[in-house]
């Protein structure tokens, strides 16, 4: 997932005609295939949304266009990354806004939770702000961190968003793979985080449960349909 080593490549034949086929070509490929599109003038009309060319979603056919992590990947976040990172905020949390000053604090007071997703040519096309801190003191929303909460007993994934290019393609499981190891490396046992909108059920296939009834206090920002998520270890 996201080692770069997987890169694109196209028109390209394969001995497969069956999905065991697939599978086993897979393995032996280290499972790097993320989508697998079809020439849509070798199996008809397409009807697959977001296919390139027309093309369709399928298995066990012969010439097949795949598409890989390229050269995506995690890096920390620099200062000079917080404008990309609204930008991609902006686009993504679209009834949740927050002033690029929340990511700058974020950033100033636990770098080591801040990561950016590069993309080939260098931008920002995902990020990740997270920080330890008190279940009692959950972030608000659209409000820079004056400060960490003290003493620490969980570790908040404050943030996490993805542009639409880079989703389904294992980025965000890499990403709360990354919270859970500074949460561990602190010696905290759990994640924390709001999940906001229809994320819930995202979240609940990434191991976390409600922390209790989940439910928030209003003025924290989040609106009726948010709650509070945890995940143990």
């Amino acid at each position: 997932m996201g080692d770069g080593t997987a890169g694109y490549a196209s028109q390209i034949k394969f001995p497969w005609h069956s999905n065991d086929g697939l599978s086993q070509w897979m393995k032996a490929n280290g499972n790097r295939l993320q989508r697998i599109w079809v020439s849509s003038d070798r199996l008809g009309s397409a009807k697959a949304g977001g296919c390139p060319r027309g093309g369709v979603l399928a298995y066990g056919c012969p010439q097949m266009l795949i598409k890989g992590n390229a050269k995506m990947r995690w890096r920390e976040m620099r200062e000079d990354d917080v404008a990309g990172v609204a930008t991609v905020a902006d686009a993504v949390h679209l009834d949740y806004p927050e002033n690029p000053e929340v990511f700058a604090a974020c950033l100033r007071h636990y770098p080591s939770g801040c990561r950016v997703l590069e993309d080939d040519d260098g931008q920002v096309a995902g990020y990740l702000v997270s920080h330890p801190g008190r279940q009692d003191h959950p972030p608000v929303l659209d409000t820079p961190m004056e400060a960490l909460a003290e003493p620490f007993d969980c570790y908040f994934l404050h943030d996490l968003a993805l542009g639409a290019a880079t989703r389904g393609r294992g980025f965000a499981g890499e990403a709360v793979g990354i919270a859970l190891g500074e949460a561990k490396a602190l010696g905290i046992d759990r994640v924390v985080l709001i999940a906001v909108g229809d994320a819930h059920s995202f979240w609940k296939r990434q191991g976390f449960e409600l922390l209790g009834d989940g439910l928030l206090d209003p003025a924290k920002g989040y609106g009726p349909e948010a709650r509070m998520l945890v995940r143990r270890f």
